[in-house]
């Protein structure tokens, strides 16, 4: 068997949901799979081998998160941002 690993990085600010591992500004659509469930089409998707190569997507799509200074905390995170790792097994014959 084989697995294969990959990694997506989106958030969604003021009702947009924006690509963080590939921040071009446009604004993506969430779709509505009747099987999977909600999915953005056009969102990268970048496979992964090592925990080390996780990370580090981790960090570049953080840096390019929307913030702004509130009275609490002066670079405040004004999106919710959703990180996901798919892992798939495939069976090589």
């Amino acid at each position: 068997d084989e697995v294969e690993v990959e990694a997506s990085y989106a958030e969604i600010y003021n009702e947009t949901a924006r690509d963080l591992l590939l921040p071009t500004g446009k604004p993506l659509r969430v779709r509505e799979h009747p099987r999977d469930g909600a999915h953005v089409p056009d969102l990268t998707t970048v496979r992964v081998s090592s925990g080390d190569e996780i990370a580090a997507l981790a960090a570049v799509g953080s840096r390019a998160r929307a913030t702004a200074p509130t009275r609490a905390n002066a670079r405040s995170s004004r999106s919710h941002a959703i990180f996901t790792l798919s892992v798939r097994r495939r069976r090589v014959r």
